[in-house]
């Protein structure tokens, strides 16, 4: 049984942890941001086609199946024509442009490693998300929250952290608290998944680092899963980067696109981290702000290009202005990139890309082209192409007649998101005679 003089200590604590969370709201709306810039979902920008094999017997045998030759005649390397534009960069900080998974349209000069403050949670969202996936309207598992979940939020709230008020018993699921995570930005909620997710929070640490790692974010390193340590650092091009990834997860968009949430005990939370949420296609993304990094914003937006909506996202870090300020600067980024997005034409439908030559016969055939390929992009970016064989199932009929698809034309761009087009023969192959086998060195 607690004595009457706790019990009273408690409720002090709670009504001050209260108190100080609307405190840190009001200044927050006011405080200095960061902002970036990604787009996706455009034209041609198809998924990734995946070859699934039954199993590595079946695999063989299409090995060993009478292939063709294939030789490519492509250009190793084409880069979208015209004239770049100067972007309007904030004159302190860092900032950068991006498309979702094809590249970095522009960014500031001498990029360095900063403190990202709460844009970290963007990491952390992500790789919740990735360990367990929601669908639909699908909530996910539901937690119960504890004494000692209650107390986090009290000592977070001494401490100044951003947090949201939870009590013992109240019952949370995973799209809540991820919701909790992202709107108002709930560091006490960012420890809770990263422990829930990997156990301890050094090794969701461990988890986030290796991420990065994988994601080429050269200048970043994850101390925290909230940001609230200025160990957590990256540049205005790395959370870009970050931010492309990361709002590729539709439920992740939608999440920061809520323009309020609702929780059992903290009840109405309206979306006032980011205060463009809603205005001219704007979906939101993730702010930002610590003592040491200063404001950050990450906002994105859907943008039609060339008849194709796209969403596009925007960056600046360590800016000494207001979350408002910062958001309107994040408008003028958009606005000043969309115009310089295209559609640009690569080859027209029919175009040789190369040879087929059948190694039972040395028959010849032009390989082409199946339609149109054309690619988003913007002045000065340079896509990669490649011709690549597809391995044809021993199980099909035989013969390489006109028409049949012979390899991929790959376009890759520097996020290395591939369209992929089908390349055919212009002329048939025939079949090999009965019993050919092909060499070790034919196909």
């Amino acid at each position: 049984m607690s004595r009457p003089g706790a019990s009273g200590a408690s409720r002090a604590r709670v009504r001050a942890a209260r108190r100080r969370g609307r405190q840190r709201l009001a200044l927050l709306v006011s405080a200095p941001v960061v902002a970036v810039v990604v787009a996706f979902n455009l034209p041609g920008a198809r998924e990734p086609t995946r070859v699934a094999v039954s199993s590595a017997r079946a695999h063989r045998r299409s090995l060993l199946a009478p292939q063709p030759l294939l030789r490519s005649s492509l250009v190793p390397s084409v880069v979208i024509p015209g004239r770049t534009v100067a972007l309007p960069f904030p004159r302190t900080g860092e900032g950068a442009v991006a498309v979702g998974g094809l590249g970095i349209v522009a960014s500031t000069r001498n990029e360095r490693s900063v403190p990202v403050a709460s844009v970290t949670k963007l990491m952390t969202a992500y790789i919740v998300l990735k360990d367990h996936p929601l669908h639909g309207r699908s909530g996910g598992p539901i937690f119960t929250m504890t004494a000692a979940d209650h107390e986090a939020w009290i000592r977070a709230s001494e401490a100044d952290e951003s947090n949201i008020e939870v009590k013992a018993g109240e019952r949370l699921d995973e799209r809540q608290l991820l919701q909790a995570l992202m709107i108002p930005s709930a560091d006490n909620i960012a420890n809770y998944l990263a422990v829930w997710d990997a156990g301890s929070m050094r090794a969701f640490v461990a988890k986030m680092n290796a991420a990065a790692a994988a994601m080429h974010l050269r200048g970043t390193h994850f101390a925290d899963p909230s940001g609230l340590s200025p160990g957590s650092r990256g540049s205005a091009v790395d959370m870009v980067r970050l931010a492309t990834v990361a709002l590729q997860n539709p439920e992740l968009r939608q999440i920061v696109d809520e323009q309020f949430i609702r929780l059992p005990v903290m009840g109405k939370i309206w979306n006032n981290y980011d205060p463009a949420v809603g205005v001219d296609g704007i979906i939101g993304g993730k702010s930002g702000y610590t003592a040491a990094a200063q404001t950050n914003l990450v906002t994105a937006a859907w943008r039609r290009v060339g008849g194709h909506r796209v969403l596009v996202v925007c960056g600046v870090i360590d800016q000494p202005d207001s979350l408002v300020g910062d958001a309107g600067q994040d408008e003028a980024l958009l606005n000043a990139v969309t115009p310089e997005l295209t559609v640009t034409r690569l080859m027209p439908a029919k175009e040789s890309i190369g040879e087929a030559t059948a190694t039972w016969s040395q028959a010849h055939s032009a390989v082409t082209t199946a339609k149109v390929v054309s690619a988003v992009g913007w002045p000065g970016l340079r896509l990669r192409t490649r011709l690549v064989r597809v391995a044809r199932s021993p199980r099909l009929a035989r013969g390489w007649p006109a028409g049949s698809v012979v390899g991929i034309l790959d376009v890759e761009y520097p996020f290395a998101t591939l369209l992929k087009d089908p390349a055919i023969l212009q002329s048939s192959l025939g079949q090999p005679p009965p019993g050919w086998v092909p060499s070790t060195s034919s196909g």
